[in-house]
Parts: C-alpha cells; sequence; structure tokens
C-alpha cells in the first residue's frame, strides 16, 4: 500500500501538470512556454496505472476450510472479515483496480514512436511493484511538440477524460491511505491475540 501512495502521488503530479496545460488551452488562453516536452509527457505519465489487490490468500483458505474459529477473538474475525470484504468490494473494485478511459485514449493519440522512446527512457522498472517515472529529453523539436499537443487539444474528449481519472485518482489516494489505516488496526490486533 506504501508503494501504490508512492506511486499513485508521482502518477498525480503528472495528471495536474497535464490539467494546467489542458484548461488553459480549454479557456482559450493559450499556453505560453518555452518548452512543451514535460506537458506531453505529463499527458503520458499522467495515464500511468498500478491496480492494488488485497492478498487473502490466507484468509480465504482459513474460511473456505470453516478454521476461522482458530482465532478466539470474535473481534478479531470481526475486523478481519470487514477488512477483507471492503477490499474485496465496489469502491476498491473501482477505484483501487480502476483503469482509466483516458489511459487508452491519450496513448492512442501520441504517435508509437514517442510512446516507445518514452517506456525506453522515461520510465524505470525493478519489478511489478517498483515503478519509477522519469523525466526526461525530448526526441522531437519543441515546435513538432507543440503541433502534437495542439492535435491532442482538438478533442474535447482528452480534457474530460483527464478530469475524471484526476477525480478517481483523489478518491483512490483517500481510500488507499483509509486501508492502510484499516490494515494496522488489524496487524495490532493480530500481534496482540499472538501474545496472548
Amino acid at each position: 500500500m506504501k508503494l501504490r501512495v508512492i506511486f499513485w502521488g508521482d502518477v498525480s503530479v503528472y495528471i495536474n501538470r497535464a490539467l494546467t496545460y489542458a484548461e488553459q488551452v480549454d479557456q482559450h488562453d493559450a499556453k505560453k512556454t518555452e518548452e512543451y516536452w514535460p506537458y506531453l509527457l505529463a499527458f503520458f505519465h499522467g495515464s500511468q496505472v498500478s491496480p492494488f489487490e488485497v492478498t487473502n490468500i490466507t484468509y480465504n483458505e482459513l474460511q473456505q476450510a470453516g478454521q476461522l474459529a482458530l482465532i478466539r477473538k470474535q473481534s478479531l474475525r470481526t475486523q478481519l472479515a470487514t477488512y477483507y470484504s471492503f477490499n474485496e468490494g465496489m469502491a476498491a473494485n473501482f477505484l483501487l483496480r480502476h483503469i482509466p478511459a483516458y489511459r487508452n485514449y491519450i496513448r492512442g493519440k501520441i504517435p508509437s514512436k514517442i510512446t516507445k522512446y518514452m517506456w525506453k527512457h522515461c520510465f524505470k522498472v525493478s519489478d511489478f511493484e517498483d515503478q519509477e517515472l522519469l523525466d526526461c529529453d525530448s526526441p522531437i523539436t519543441n515546435e513538432e511538440v507543440k503541433i502534437l499537443l495542439d492535435e491532442i487539444m482538438l478533442d474535447k474528449l482528452v480534457l474530460q477524460h483527464l478530469r475524471s481519472w484526476s477525480s478517481t485518482q483523489i478518491s483512490a489516494n483517500q481510500l488507499i491511505v483509509n486501508n492502510m489505516n484499516s490494515a494496522n488496526s488489524v496487524i495490532q490486533l493480530v500481534q496482540s491475540e499472538i501474545q496472548q
């Protein structure tokens, strides 16, 4: 969960940078900047996802084998049931494992030679749990980036999808922090039970 909070926080920085650009253009206040590449990169990195799935294999095995009674304290069994049912529920499915429409939409608008470059030079992954979004130099001229951004911004659905994804990210970040607090409470109860 901590890794997701960090990664989603990084994604949110790029989402906000892309929103800054897109909303200025949408308000006919032409974005004037020396460098356009950071905004194109923000549109791309803002589409990154790392869905979170609660690992509940042990809990499910205990439940299916009818062995939850091995956990003597009713309050601990209740809290475990609440924790796992919430994390498998609608809110978790929608927010924590969400793949936004924005992701496919924006990636379909960036030429493949640019996305291949971004994957090679602007993204680093050590394993599934350790992804890093990198700022990198542009492979094309500033003028070419501006033309591409202008083309992207002609489609009003880009901003609509970006706003929706931004809102979902905010909710997911709040939800996962609540889940971390809930997980810590359960961990404390389990440790207390073990020590008795």
